[in-house]
């Protein structure tokens, strides 16, 4: 900033209009218009007089421009805190750092979703169930957009899940990411279609029978009996 502009944004700052000015220092108006459009420079005694009527000191007019130089503003705050005393500093201090760890907090999030890449990705509008059985219907589904480092590599589409029967891994509401296939090994846990009732269940079996099991106790097995449609849609993937 020219001399011209810190006289100004100094006057702007205290709200005084040239007249104003000129008046406190002694001046023409005009005065105050040659100065701020830098077609004529105050005297040394014109500029102390200056400072005390903008409230700034000498260095706000001669000293470069720090790269953090402080408003008049920020002076004016500063200025304040200086005289409080230690109570009233304490106080100012915790407020301040409560403020900036915010600020920190928000800026880091930010930076975070600028730097996050998404994927778009097919979720089935009606849940699987991981209750007692809802239908699947294979065409009514929606693309959603996740970043990407929450999709399971592998994964064709998710569901939503409905009900605690999976609880603890799966809760009611939400998505499990699912790869196509046609079999699951026993152990593992998948989306199966069961005379036309989808589920969420970890496939059990043994030497004779399967079952499709639910991680909640609360929940008995459902046995697969002979003459049961059983459908496998695909095995549930996990982030590693």
């Amino acid at each position: 900033m020219t001399l011209g502009e810190k006289i100004k944004q100094a006057r702007l700052d205290r709200k005084y209009t040239q007249k104003q000015l000129a008046d406190l220092v002694g001046a023409k108006h005009n005065t105050i218009s040659n100065w701020e459009k830098d077609q004529n420079k105050p005297s040394p005694d014109i500029i102390e007089l200056l400072c005390g009527a903008l409230e700034v000191p000498p260095s706000y007019f001669f000293e470069a421009e720090p790269e953090f130089e402080l408003s008049l503003i920020e002076q004016n705050i500063l200025k304040k805190f200086k005289k409080l005393g230690v109570h009233g500093r304490e106080i100012v201090s915790k407020v301040i750092e409560l403020e900036y760890l915010h600020q920190l907090e928000m800026e880091t999030r930010i930076n975070q979703y600028n730097s996050e890449t998404y994927t778009t990705h097919p979720i089935y509008l009606l849940p699987a169930s991981a209750g007692t059985g809802q239908f699947l219907d294979g065409e009514n589904f929606e693309m959603v957009t996740f970043p990407t480092k929450e999709i399971p590599k592998g994964s064709n589409f998710g569901v939503r899940v409905s009900g605690n029967s999976m609880e603890p891994q799966l809760h009611d509401g939400d998505i499990a990411f699912i790869q196509r296939s046609k079999e699951i090994q026993s152990g593992n846990i998948g989306v199966f279609i069961l005379n036309g009732e989808a589920y969420i269940k970890k496939m059990v079996c043994d030497l004779e029978e399967c079952f499709l099991v639910s991680l909640n106790p609360a929940y008995e097995p459902i046995k697969i009996k002979e003459g049961d449609n059983l459908r496998t849609v695909g095995k549930v993937l996990w982030v590693e």
